[in-house]
C-alpha cells in the first residue's frame, strides 16, 4: 500500500485512450486513484502525419480512435480524482472530425481548482485561446494554441 501511494503521487500517469484511464481506474483501489497527482492524455499519440505519396497524393495512416461516450466517462473519472493537481491534454490534429463543443464540454466536469490544467490544440490561432467560453463562463482549463 505504501509503495503504491508513492508510485501514484510522484509520477505523471500518461494515457492515450479514454478507455485506458477508465479501465485503469477500475483496477486500482479508490485510495490509489485519489493518490494520483498528475496525468497527461494524448488521444492522438498514434496518429500518423499525412505524408506526400510518390504521385503527389497524400497518404493518411490512421491511429486508434475512441467513442465520445468514453471521452465523457473519462472526464467523470478525472473529476472524481480527489488528489489530482495537474492535467495535460495534447491534441496533434483538429478534433478528429468532432465539434469543438463536444470535445471541450466534458472538461467542465473538473470543478476543483488545479495547479495546472492545459489543453494543447496547436492548430488554434492564438486569439482563440481565452479564459472564458462563448457564454462567459470561466474555463477550468487553459486552452493553448500556437496557430
Amino acid at each position: 500500500m505504501e509503495a503504491s501511494a508513492v508510485l501514484y503521487s510522484q509520477n505523471v500517469l500518461d494515457f492515450d485512450l479514454p478507455l485506458s484511464l477508465i479501465t485503469f481506474s477500475r483496477q486500482i483501489s479508490k485510495s490509489s486513484l485519489h493518490s494520483i497527482r498528475s496525468i497527461s492524455f494524448e488521444p492522438q499519440r498514434r496518429l500518423y502525419v499525412l505524408k506526400p505519396g510518390g504521385s503527389g497524393h497524400c497518404i493518411a495512416v490512421g491511429g486508434k480512435t475512441f467513442q465520445m461516450d468514453q471521452w465523457a466517462q473519462m472526464w467523470d473519472v478525472i473529476a472524481s480524482m480527489q488528489g489530482l493537481r495537474e492535467v495535460r491534454v495534447k491534441f496533434r490534429a483538429p478534433w478528429m472530425g468532432w465539434d469543438e463543443k463536444d470535445v471541450l464540454d466534458p472538461l467542465w466536469k473538473v470543478t476543483r481548482p488545479m495547479k495546472l490544467f492545459d489543453v494543447d490544440a496547436p492548430w488554434l490561432a492564438a486569439e482563440m485561446c481565452c479564459e472564458k467560453d462563448v457564454i462567459g463562463r470561466k474555463m477550468p482549463f487553459r486552452l493553448l494554441g500556437t496557430g
